[in-house]
């Protein structure tokens, strides 16, 4: 007969993933024929990267800062693992001209924050285009049966057309 008894307790401590960022959009961004200074506007920023999640903050500022701004969740939208959408970065003209950083974190107990990586605001053309993010369902087959598309963007108009 055996007799059994109970081992001490083992403790699993599990882990955010540290995000890295590979690519911003838009990688740059032009203005033109803003009427005067201190005109603001918005912009998307989508970050493609790995390791998002429900809790991944992210921080956008002037490339050179020397005081950097607070991660923050505010505007911003988890599209997948590897897609964050930042929706209305607002930036003033002229004094938002120049290169810009993005940077992603987790939270703790793992986690941390990616390498920065960034994107150019610079004078040239700038247009409110419509700005597509993403597509639901992603994938359909031919033939098949009748389904409802969802397309997610920004600077969608009136009479806008998909094709």
């Amino acid at each position: 007969m055996f007799t059994t008894g109970v081992s001490e307790a083992a403790f699993l401590r599990i882990e955010g993933l540290q995000p890295t960022i590979t690519s911003v959009l838009p990688g740059s961004v032009t203005v033109l024929d803003l009427p005067a200074p201190n005109n603001t506007f918005t912009m998307p920023i989508v970050v493609n990267g790995t390791n998002f999640g429900l809790q991944t903050e992210i921080r956008v500022y002037p490339a050179g800062t020397t005081e950097l701004p607070s991660f923050s969740d505010a505007n911003v939208v988890v599209i997948s693992t590897t897609q964050l959408y930042l929706n209305g970065f607002t930036v003033t003209y002229p004094d938002s001209i120049g290169q810009w950083m993005v940077e992603v974190k987790n939270p703790q107990p793992g986690g941390g924050k990616s390498d920065p990586a960034s994107f150019s605001i610079t004078q040239g053309n700038f247009v409110a285009n419509p700005f597509l993010i993403s597509l639901n369902p992603t994938t359909v087959a031919a033939g098949g049966a009748s389904f409802t598309l969802t397309i997610n963007g920004t600077n969608f108009k009136s009479g806008s057309q998909i094709y």
